[in-house]
């Protein structure tokens, strides 16, 4: 049998979603924990409350790149809790959550956590460029302000 000339091409292989978010559970699971409990307790901050943007918005991409329908309930119902929780903060000056949305916000990072772990790096990848390039424009156009 002759053997065939053939260059081989190394594939561009990444480490599944689901082990990169295990592995780096510690880090990412510390900062979604931290955030609900920031709100249960009433110590949330604007931060907190940008995490939890951060996250729809995250969804709201994935949810484009896939054209996916599933995803839409869950987007709308996160935009509608962030919504309530900065409808409340204007008025009361701090970020608060009633006891069903606290649920809310548990079932939201579980359903976070498990959408993730169900999806390739590069989609997250991906999710986190269009994330990044989109803060980059948006710190640009309040520079030019």
């Amino acid at each position: 049998m002759k053997k065939r000339n053939k260059k081989h091409k190394p594939l561009h292989a990444s480490v599944p979603m689901l082990v990169n978010r295990v592995v780096n559970d510690t880090v990412e699971g510390r900062e979604e924990i931290a955030m609900v409990n920031a709100f249960q307790f009433g110590t949330a901050t604007q931060e907190d409350y940008d995490y939890l943007i951060r996250m729809a918005n995250m969804l709201n991409i994935a949810a484009n790149y896939k054209r996916s329908e599933n995803l839409k309930p869950s987007v709308k119902a996160i935009n509608f809790l962030a919504k309530l929780i900065l409808e409340r903060y204007q008025s009361t000056g701090k970020f608060r959550v009633y006891a069903d949305e606290l649920g809310a916000l548990r079932n939201l990072i579980n359903f976070y956590d498990s959408f993730w772990k169900r999806q390739t790096t590069n989609l997250y990848n991906d999710c986190i460029s269009e994330l990044n390039a989109f803060y980059e424009e948006l710190e640009d156009k309040r520079a030019a302000a």
